[in-house]
């Protein structure tokens, strides 16, 4: 066999171990990661657009990020060095709000490394991943439902003014 061959197949053996590793710390996405061969040091890769009811804006990216780069990130006045899945929330994607329904209180019950309040967006560890996705089901679908409401409590007041207006023209016209 050719040398260059060995070579390749010896780097491809690596690979699989570790993909292997970085499987068992990502079950959620293991099988994705052993399909892909994704070992966990790529410097960006997508894995998911959605979450059960969870559409993410722009999906949910692993890559590395360091305070000393220009991948670093905003508003974190720590120093850092660590391969991290991002997570964009736009509420206006998911329920066409701003209003967040609470979207800034799940890093206080849910462990994060990060979340940027400004922004929406939150940065975990691979340990992190599966439970904040459990908890941003969760709230989706919550907030999804009071949304819901408000859209409701707001059509009834814009209807009640409507009506007042229109019985006060019957009104005048009466007159």
């Amino acid at each position: 066999m050719r040398q260059e061959y060995r070579n390749k197949l010896k780097d491809m053996r690596i690979s699989m171990v570790k993909a292997e590793l970085f499987a068992k710390r990502c079950p959620m996405f293991a099988e994705q990661i052993l399909a892909n061969m994704v070992t966990g040091e790529e410097e960006w890769y997508k894995f998911l657009h959605s979450y059960k009811s969870l559409r993410t804006y722009d999906g949910v990216h692993r890559g590395h990020y360091s305070s000393k780069t220009n991948r670093n990130i905003s508003n974190c006045g720590e120093e850092y060095d660590e391969y991290l899945f991002t997570l964009y929330i736009n509420t206006l994607v998911e329920y066409n709000s701003h209003a967040n329904y609470g979207l800034e209180k799940i890093h206080e019950t849910v462990p994060v490394f990060f979340y940027d309040a400004h922004n929406s967006t939150f940065y975990c560890t691979d340990e992190q991943i599966g439970a904040l996705l459990e908890a941003l089901d969760i709230w989706k679908i919550t907030a999804m439902a009071q949304a819901k409401l408000d859209r409701r409590d707001v059509d009834i007041r814009e209807l009640e003014e409507e009506l007042a207006e229109s019985q006060a023209k019957l009104d005048k016209l009466k007159e």
